[in-house]
């Protein structure tokens, strides 16, 4: 899922680069293609991308004539990337940001530096620190930000730094609004967690929090891009005698999937390949045959959250059922079980409103 489909044979303009961390050098357009990761430009024209040994490049504007996202989307995305017009209007990521990031991952940086780097942008320090102790829950608060950055890891801090900065992106929808999008979002994110937690095969608690928080990023896409198909989509959902999923409804309105458009998301903004996955198949069928002991995927736990976050939202009609009975079964839960396991999610719903309120970013 993450190679290229092809790399253009045209002239190169790729600069020569030499990793100041591993000492990889990059001199023609297959180098970069062949090691390089996690590209996107930067809203100067920057393309930024990371070494294989994990620390970040750039390539100045006019020197990567050889790259596009389409080389890396799944070919059901590729005719909606090509709707130039309206892929035009997806933000590019803040320069500041690549910045960021750049030095979050570069080792020669140590976990104090980043702290301070941090507290130049309060709201994303305030996150990262929620999140530690999110994580950590019983062992103990975790009060300095050093301590926060050391215990989520880098890759973890800079996901946190790139969500933070698409709270703030704004759209033009009359009926689907921001903050509706991100209650559903951070809801499905912490769900995707405790889910992890219970069921996963190797809990990643840090990045199952990313991925179901993103897992939908295809939705934030559409707002920014194509708003009145979203607004159809949202007139739908919010009719509760109409009893349909997001997906059903796309299909009705002949709207693009948030799936599609999610995907172009991740490549252009450099999503983890996990987060990636988690918003392509989080919508997939499950049919596994049960057996001990019993665990969920990454993206199935996503895809198991995004239902759950429905449940607790008070939407159950937006349920996938047929596919909520299968992780059930699977799962081997008794409705009892079900229920009781859906009521100690309730609080969460209060917990992300109140959080929403709070948010300088999103109001």
């Amino acid at each position: 899922m993450d190679q290229p489909n092809e790399i253009p044979n045209t002239p190169s303009k790729a600069t020569s680069k030499t990793c100041k961390v591993c000492s990889r050098e990059y001199h023609s357009a297959s180098d970069y293609m062949e090691y390089g990761r996690s590209w996107r430009v930067c809203t100067v024209g920057y393309l930024w991308f990371e070494c294989q040994c994990g620390s970040t490049l750039a390539l100045k504007k006019g020197c990567y004539d050889w790259y596009s996202p389409k080389l890396f989307l799944e070919p059901s995305s590729i005719p909606v990337f090509e709707d130039a017009e309206a892929m035009g209007k997806i933000p590019q990521l803040p320069s500041g940001l690549m910045k960021l990031q750049q030095q979050i991952r570069n080792p020669q940086v140590s976990s104090s530096q980043i702290a301070d780097l941090l507290r130049k942008t309060p709201i994303l320090a305030t996150e990262v620190l929620a999140m530690a102790n999110n994580i950590k829950a019983s062992q103990g608060a975790i009060k300095k930000l050093e301590h926060a950055v050391s215990y989520l890891g880098r890759p973890t801090i800079c996901n946190l730094a790139l969500t933070a900065t698409l709270q703030s992106f704004k759209f033009k929808c009359k009926l689907y609004k921001l903050q509706d999008f991100w209650q559903e979002a951070i809801l499905t994110g912490l769900i995707s967690e405790i889910v992890c937690i219970r069921f996963g095969k190797d809990p990643e608690v840090d990045i199952a929090y990313l991925s179901g928080c993103l897992c939908n990023i295809g939705k934030l896409i559409g707002a920014l891009c194509y708003e009145k198909d979203v607004d159809a989509i949202y007139e739908l959902l919010s009719n509760r005698k109409t009893m349909t999923t997001w997906i059903k409804a796309e299909e009705q309105v002949k709207a693009k999937s948030h799936l599609n458009l999610g995907d172009i998301a991740a490549i252009s903004w450099g999503l983890q390949t996990e987060i990636r996955q988690s918003i392509l198949l989080h919508h997939k069928p499950f049919q596994r045959v049960r057996k001990e002991p019993a665990y969920l995927r990454l993206y199935e736990c996503v895809g198991f959250a995004c239902m759950l976050a429905h449940w607790v939202n008070l939407t159950p009609h937006r349920i996938d059922k047929e596919r909520f009975v299968s992780y059930q079964i699977y799962l081997g839960m008794s409705d009892r079980e079900m229920d009781k396991f859906v009521a100690s999610l309730l609080p969460l719903r209060e917990a992300v409103e109140g959080q929403i309120a709070a948010s300088k970013i999103i109001n």
